[in-house]
């Protein structure tokens, strides 16, 4: 039975017109936000001291810091020239997940990627890693089949490491080198992730990006649709006199709703981005402590073509290692780069593009993938056979009943 969409007609009006109210106070709250912002742009006094007393006070709420004092709070800093030749890396993973009413029980990963000569008139070069998960040790945790949530985590690291290893090889090509996640930086598994195996995850993630240090390289995580409020955390904290900190942290609520996203989309002319952030919370300093230059930092950026000031949103939030936001020369390449590879398509970075097309697997890429496990099975003596759930629900989406195949 199909969706009948006539029944929500009205609960449809009431759902638009309670947008309405959103939008209208986010603009509110926005323009406060501004305010706030140019207030302090330069006042580091008072941040200094903002931040010292939330660290002593409350060390687990997360927000961000300046990294330094060279650019205000409410800077728009242009696009840089790109250098005349870099070579860029991008990495993405996707994966069939396990199912339990399948002839057979695995889970597979696929890293795919480029590596992209700009300035030269090379092609890019492409690249696939897929791996197949069959044995036990791989499928069950804690006597349950491994989920999603578990999967992608092992992904997210099979994609750090290939970045890596790709940086490696890459190591002697021209320079400046330029590798590049599409997900943060900042990475820590999800809590449903078992204890030790989300430490052993972070400690091969923070390898990987030493690796990428060692290669010579930069290194660069990619957010679009940030949900981040970190800057806006900070603002609210902001007071003339920071004397009752519960009074302080009661106001830190009440921009709960915004983005930083939000906020610097007002701010950032297309090719534009903020000042550097270092992110503060826990997870940054596990990152700090095991090596320093490993530091999560991070700006905004405006990845909208210089003609779109009317267009969707295109406010991107960058990822940096300590390594790169301490020298300012890497930064700005950074910033070039990532917003040249956004003019080639239009608001996203090719070479993301161009990873994510090489790493996907698509229903048909599974179906025949199992067609392929149930002939070698089938070489050996062994029969395939699905359970009856999985059967029905083939018989459901092929648009036919069981009655009318008779």
């Amino acid at each position: 039975m199909s969706l009948e969409f006539e029944r929500l007609t009205t609960v449809l009006e009431e759902m638009g017109q309670n947008e309405l109210r959103r939008l209208r106070q986010q603009d509110d709250d926005l323009t406060q936000a501004e305010a706030k912002l140019a207030q302090y742009a330069t006042n580091w006094g008072a941040i200094a001291a903002c931040v010292m007393l939330v660290e002593a006070k409350k060390p687990t709420l997360r927000l961000a810091r300046p990294l330094d004092e060279r650019d205000p709070l409410d800077a728009g800093i242009p696009a840089p020239t790109c250098p005349p030749q870099a070579t860029l890396i991008a990495v993405d993973g996707s994966q069939i997940l396990p199912d339990r009413h399948a002839a057979f029980l695995y889970y597979l990963l696929n890293v795919g990627g480029i590596v992209y000569y700009h300035g030269s008139g090379e092609p890019p070069t492409e690249f696939t890693r897929p791996t197949l998960h069959f044995r036990e040790d791989d499928l069950f945790v804690n006597g349950g089949l491994v989920d999603g949530t578990l999967v992608g985590a092992r992904r997210d690291l099979a994609e750090i490491e290939m970045l890596a290893d790709m940086a490696w090889e890459c190591r002697h090509e021209p320079h400046p080198l330029l590798a590049i996640m599409d997900q943060r930086l900042l990475y820590w598994p999800a809590s449903a992730v078992p204890n030790q195996e989300r430490n052993d995850i972070v400690a091969g993630w923070l390898k990987a990006m030493t690796k990428v240090r060692d290669s010579g390289g930069l290194m660069a995580g990619y957010t679009s649709r940030s949900g981040r409020g970190s800057v806006l955390a900070l603002l609210s904290l902001l007071q003339p006199r920071q004397t009752d900190f519960h009074a302080m942290l009661e106001r830190q609520e009440q921009w709960a709703n915004l983005t930083d996203a939000d906020l610097f989309d007002r701010l950032l002319a297309p090719g534009e981005r903020s000042r550097v952030f270092v992110d503060l919370s826990n997870d940054n300093d596990h990152y700090r402590q095991h090596d320093a230059a490993n530091e999560i930092c991070f700006f905004y950026l405006n990845a909208a073509s210089p003609d779109a000031r009317n267009s969707a949103k295109q406010i991107v939030r960058v990822d940096i290692p300590r390594w790169v936001a301490d020298d300012e020369e890497a930064v700005a390449t950074v910033h070039a780069l990532l917003y040249d590879q956004c003019q080639i398509l239009g608001d996203y970075p090719y070479v993301i593009t161009r990873a994510d097309e090489m790493a996907v697997v698509g229903r048909q890429d599974q179906e025949e993938f199992n067609n392929w496990i149930a002939l070698k099975m089938q070489q050996l003596g062994i029969e395939a056979e699905v359970s009856g759930k999985l059967g029905g629900k083939g018989f459901g989406r092929a648009g036919k009943t069981r009655h009318e195949l008779r």
